[in-house]
């Protein structure tokens, strides 16, 4: 599943699980967002144990299946690289005995930058 965040806009993607035949009770889910796929550093991360200080978060849904992703505005700027570029995103399921699996490994994350031409300078767009 690819995505497309545009730096200063907020993101909202709910995702259908009820094809995983796993029990997700106990599971904390972790997404990453780095700019190069075999990358150690982060460009941007969440997970489901608590959201970010401006709002971004996993919520996981068990009984519906369904994975809620939430990134603010204010965290999509974090993300500002001052160019359109493709990264690379997954999500990282963890359960409480250790049991791990990857949904969405190497999925194409698009982070689009939008400026606003004034004059001779570029201002981002809020």
């Amino acid at each position: 599943m690819d995505m497309e965040i545009v730096v200063g806009g907020s993101y909202l993607e709910v995702v259908d699980l009820s094809g995983i035949d796993v029990d997700l009770d106990g599971y904390d889910v972790y997404m990453q967002i780095r700019e190069k796929l075999n990358e150690s550093g982060v460009l941007f991360g969440i997970d489901t144990e608590e959201e970010t200080e401006n709002g971004s978060g996993l919520e996981l849904d068990i009984i519906e299946k369904e994975l809620t992703i939430t990134i603010s505005a204010k965290d999509s700027m974090e993300m500002d690289v001052g160019r359109d570029v493709n990264c690379f995103w997954d999500l990282r399921f963890v359960g409480e005995d250790g049991n791990a699996f990857v949904l969405f490994p190497a999925s194409v994350c698009k982070i689009k930058t939008v400026s606003t031409r004034i004059g001779k300078d570029m201002i981002p767009a809020e």
